[in-house]
């Protein structure tokens, strides 16, 4: 020890499970009372050998501690101040369940947390689903069951940076999985005390394999670009607005292109637009959900131009087929047997090779006319009619269609 150094070499901290073991550890100061008076002024310098922590060793310092089972092995260097202090070569493991690589940078320590300043470097987090899984549940301290399409990422490895204030923080990397690559940049704002929140940013990817992610559905590899902006809390009512642009999306063996979505949720409530403009057909729908508790509603319009369903693989006859319609709905109600509305198609044209057929509209509706009493009505160029009684809807989707096949070719 001199007047401006104090040096402690070997030090060493065993508990029950637990060993953290230092190979020297140097305080410089300008002054030995400012150890007890002016900590910020106290630069520390150390180097962590590898080490290990059984967490329910520290439960003292937070209960939660308790809840993890596996240890905890790190090492790495340590310097700076109380109020600025870097970790370098920082590597850290949780058993099999997480690894992360990196430098890390803390800045106003003796602030509020808001206003600590945060800079990382991740050089390798590698994690798996499964892993994450026990994480959780650990924390929670009850068992948890992530949807099963989760498995299939595989081992997730992320690189990438994060900057900010506690209170704005700016996550840039990619993340790298099973099934596919994925770009992150995300800004996340926090305020009114960590109350609330704010999510921007987006994500993008290449050539994502959706097949290994959903095995039983028929899509394939799909890319794009989702940005989004978040809004929820205490005193924020959740709301988000998203923007999707695909560039490419299998279905069936056909490759769609250039796809774009557009929507808003808040609390209960949906307004979305899809466009795709593909060589073998078009869209444009909008359409809007009202998740009511008592009385759901639903709106929708739609315009499909040139469509081929032979060429995109959703049947394999009548190679010739394209078709035009628009279509409109107005509805309310969770499912047919309580539905009250309409949903018509019109402006109607079939081309089939040489053969063309059209029709100005057909319109069915619904509507509870007298308790336990349903009306359905069809009105078109072809037939004219409805039905009303006391049935389930359901069991009219045969008799309809059957109908339907003896007019359109």
């Amino acid at each position: 020890m001199s007047e401006q150094n104090l040096i402690i070499p070997n030090f060493k901290i065993e508990l029950n499970n637990s060993k953290i073991e230092t190979d020297t550890i140097k305080l410089s100061f300008e002054q030995i009372s400012d150890i007890f008076k002016q900590q910020k002024n106290v630069l520390i310098q150390a180097t962590l050998k590898p080490s290990n922590i059984l967490p329910p060793d520290l439960k003292s310092l937070h209960p939660i501690l308790a809840n993890f089972k596996k240890t905890v092995y790190f090492e790495g260097n340590l310097g700076g101040t109380l109020d600025s202090i870097s970790f370098n070569n920082l590597d850290f493991e949780y058993e099999q369940d997480l690894h992360l690589k990196g430098n890390l940078q803390l800045k106003n320590l003796q602030k509020t947390l808001s206003d600590i300043y945060v800079s990382a470097n991740i050089e390798r987090l590698k994690f798996s689903v499964y892993g994450l899984q026990d994480i959780i549940a650990s924390a929670q301290k009850k068992p948890l069951m992530l949807p099963d399409e989760l498995y299939n990422l595989g081992t997730c490895l992320y690189t990438g940076n994060i900057q900010g204030h506690f209170r704005n923080l700016q996550l840039h990397g990619l993340l790298h999985t099973n099934i596919a690559n994925i770009k992150t940049d995300v800004k996340l704002a926090v305020f009114n005390k960590f109350n609330d929140a704010k999510i921007t940013g987006s994500i993008t990817s290449r050539n994502l394999h959706l097949k290994k992610l959903f095995p039983n559905s028929q899509f394939g590899d799909i890319s794009f670009n989702i940005s989004n902006d978040t809004e929820m809390g205490r005193s924020l009512p959740f709301s988000s607005k998203i923007v999707a642009k695909v560039s490419s999306l299998m279905f069936q063996d056909y490759v769609y292109q250039n796809l774009h979505f557009d929507g808003e949720l808040k609390k209960r409530f949906f307004l979305g637009n899809i466009i795709f403009d593909d060589e073998n057909g078009k869209l444009n729908a909008q359409g809007s959900f009202d998740w009511d508790k008592n009385e759901p509603k639903f709106k929708f319009m739609a315009e499909i131009v040139g469509f081929n369903p032979y060429k995109t693989n959703l049947t394999k006859s009548y190679p010739d087929l394209a078709f035009n319609f628009k279509a409109n709905s107005d509805f309310t109600g969770g499912d047919l047997d309580n539905m009250n509305g309409f949903f018509e198609i019109f402006d109607i044209n079939l081309k089939n090779a040489e053969k063309e057929y059209t029709l100005d509209k057909v319109r069915l509706s619904s509507d509870d006319i007298a308790t336990n009493t349903h009306q359905m009505s069809v009105q078109s160029d072809i037939i004219n009619g409805y039905i009303t009684g006391s049935f389930i809807f359901k069991s009219l989707k045969n008799s309809i269609l059957n109908l339907v096949k003896e007019y359109i070719p």
